[in-house]
């Protein structure tokens, strides 16, 4: 049986990964902000709720604790809690400096 040919290294691992940092920090960024905001208003997961049935949005209380905790959730959902507790901005943050540098891309392009 013959070995597995393996590719030449191409630098695709190492953009991969700050790919994956970025987008990481965006999530936990994410997920910090709603988490913060509803402690913020003094509110807990079933008042939550009620404030989105009202705006038409039927999602229960213990799959609104999982969604929230999970931090993965669509912008428009995002966009549906700021507006059930009355946000009306949004202050977006920023890439740590770590993370901010530039990074060749998988065609050795800086992006």
């Amino acid at each position: 049986m013959a070995a597995p040919v393996c590719a030449p290294y191409d630098g695709q691992i190492t953009f991969d990964l700050a790919v994956n940092a970025k987008r990481k920090f965006f999530e936990q960024e994410g997920k910090r902000l709603l988490k913060d905001l509803l402690a913020d208003k003094g509110l807990n997961h079933r008042e939550l709720a009620a404030k989105l049935h009202e705006q038409g949005a039927w999602i229960e209380t213990q799959p609104l604790i999982n969604k929230l905790n999970r931090g993965r959730y669509s912008f428009s959902f995002a966009l549906q809690v700021l507006a059930a507790l009355g946000e009306s901005s949004l202050r977006v943050p920023q890439l740590p400096k770590d993370l901010r540098r530039r990074d060749p891309g998988p065609d050795g392009d800086e992006h």
